[in-house]
């Protein structure tokens, strides 16, 4: 960092690393920035919304992870409990727990393999949707990574 010890700069890299979902750090940058800036509004005004995002995430952890442990499985559950460890920064357990939605789509509806990423060579893939026209537009930019693991023999 070229001033490590500028409010201004440790503000923007703290509201970053929130926009990241990296809480902690936001939080730990935000502080030095108020320290260094006391009396400036804005550093504070940024670790307020830093802070406000906490308490929030951390109950909201707490609740499906004790919801999750009671027994009766809830894929539901399983799939909002993922999302808000990837919100978090956990992305690999949030990822695996964000899995579970395979067992409640489209995707279940199907007994063909999942596509893992090898060659596809001599073989199909059945693209199906999964979530809204958003999701499905978004995702959409990926079908010519797909089509050039299975090139068409005429």
């Amino acid at each position: 960092m070229l001033k490590p010890n500028n409010a201004g700069v440790l503000s923007n890299l703290g509201n970053t690393q929130r926009d990241m979902f990296d809480l902690q750090s936001a939080i730990t940058s935000l502080s030095e920035a108020v320290r260094n800036a006391p009396k400036s509004s804005e550093p504070a005004y940024n670790l307020g919304l830093a802070l406000k995002d906490v308490p929030i995430m951390t109950r909201q952890l707490h609740v499906f992870e004790a919801r999750l442990v009671c027994g009766r499985v809830n894929k539901t559950c399983h799939v909002d409990y993922g999302i808000s460890l990837m919100l978090k920064g956990d992305l690999a357990k949030g990822f695996e727990e964000y899995d579970w939605r395979s067992k409640m789509t489209a995707a279940k509806k199907t007994e063909k393999q999942r596509w893992d990423g090898p060659d596809l060579k001599g073989k199909t893939i059945l693209l199906l949707q999964e979530g809204g026209m958003g999701d499905v537009t978004q995702f959409l930019r990926y079908t010519p990574v797909v089509r050039r693991k299975a090139p068409m023999s005429l």
